[in-house]
């Protein structure tokens, strides 16, 4: 989401100032409110929320004053209010909508007379409709302000809802395709190519805001911060190409050849792919009748790549709800172990070459990356025979077998 151009958290008094000088009304995206809701005003904050969430998403302004929907000042509200306003507006949100909206975030934007500008921004939401608890109404929002919605526009918004499942797993099936065919930004080269290619671990994040097919990230006016690939060992390039920024992994492979190992790739709607060749190591498979894939390291991999990725994420302002997405492909035959050493009876090779783990749907980037994505660890050691991932102890914490 972004205001006046660019992420809320980068939001300043000159920026709030802005909004007045140039009087820029009330719209689909942006809400005015010179105090916080009283006690009262419950129902109406609700629905301003969920008219954002039910639409396109949006903003709402408190500590601007405005008249017949023009801002004409920037009194603020006292700071010392700002956090108690905020939990009351958390638990209203808690309690009075159904279903819940993720992604909400709060940005405080201090101004000259030492009050504060609360900007409240409510995300498009992909978990239509939502309705107001207390008074059972679903809300859209239009440029005259929230709407009550009619019976077709509630139709509507299920429809909505139910296509963005399909459009995530279909985005995600054209970039295995593409990851196979060897037409990615860079194709993926083998560290050893006596043993044919290596597999290729892939993540896939797709925040729920890049379905709309509108440009998130802004990169004319700052280039991105560097988010390294998967598995990530150094040498490095990046650059701009056809589908956003990319950054890639360039290693000196076999007779002197450099070759790409890895690469991230922000697309320009917020979407991130990596993938790499360096996640599964190359092994010898005549001694134990399978190839072995060391699901320590693949859920190492995936893990650091994840806990940089998180806020990465925010600085370039994508937020969550977002889907992550794993997938491992060439994988036939190889079996998931602890060490080169071991051999177990019931270990089964896994019996399909592109491996697609269950989906992950992250509400808040603050979530832990270990929390987040042990079903789908989980599921990949079901692939070869084992009931879970040995990397959890019984509190859930995500831990390295001695």
């Amino acid at each position: 989401m972004l205001l006046l151009g660019k992420s809320p958290n980068d939001c300043s008094m000159e920026d709030i100032n802005r909004l007045v000088t140039e009087q820029i009304p009330e719209n689909r995206s942006l809400e005015y409110k010179e105090s916080t809701y009283p006690r009262d005003k419950r129902d109406d904050f609700l629905a301003d929320v969920t008219a954002f969430a039910n639409t396109t998403g949006g903003f709402i302004l408190i500590g601007i004053a405005c008249d017949k929907g023009l801002p004409i000042g920037a009194p603020g509200v006292p700071a010392e209010a700002v956090d108690a306003a905020w939990l009351q507006m958390l638990n209203w949100m808690r309690d009075g909508l159904d279903p819940r909206i993720d992604g909400v975030i709060r940005v405080d934007v201090s101004i000259d007379n030492g009050r504060k500008v609360l900007v409240i921004g409510i995300p498009r939401s992909w978990n239509l409709p939502h309705m107001v608890r207390g008074n059972s109404r679903f809300y859209v929002r239009t440029n005259a302000g929230n709407e009550p919605c009619d019976c077709g526009q509630i139709r509507s918004l299920v429809s909505q809802s139910g296509d963005v499942q399909r459009k995530v797993r279909e985005w995600r099936a054209e970039r295995i395709a593409t990851l196979l065919s060897g037409l990615g930004p860079e194709p993926l080269g083998a560290i050893d190519g006596a043993n044919g290619a290596e597999p290729i671990v892939a993540i896939h994040m797709v925040p729920l805001v890049s379905l709309a097919g509108e440009t998130v990230v802004d990169f004319i006016s700052s280039r991105p911060a560097r988010l390294n690939p998967l598995a990530w060992t150094g040498g490095n390039h990046d650059r701009y190409c056809f589908d956003g920024m990319l950054w890639d992994s360039i290693e000196l492979v076999r007779s002197g050849q450099r070759t790409c190992v890895g690469y991230t790739l922000l697309f320009r709607d917020g979407k991130i792919e990596t993938a790499s060749v360096r996640v599964v190591l190359p092994a010898d498979p005549a001694s134990i009748g399978y190839r072995p894939l060391y699901g320590y390291r693949v859920e190492d991999c995936v893990l650091t790549f994840l806990r940089n990725a998180f806020p990465f994420c925010r600085l370039v302002g994508v937020d969550a709800p977002m889907v992550i997405m794993v997938s491992i492909l060439g994988v036939k035959n190889y079996a998931l172990v602890h060490s080169p050493h071991e051999v177990r009876s019931t270990l089964r090779p896994i019996g399909r070459d592109v491996l697609v783990l269950p989906e992950i749907v992250v509400r808040d980037l603050s979530d832990s990356p270990e929390v987040v994505m042990r079903s789908a660890f989980d599921a990949m050691w079901n692939a070869s025979g084992w009931s879970a991932s040995p990397y959890y102890n019984q509190q859930g914490e995500w831990i390295r077998l001695r």
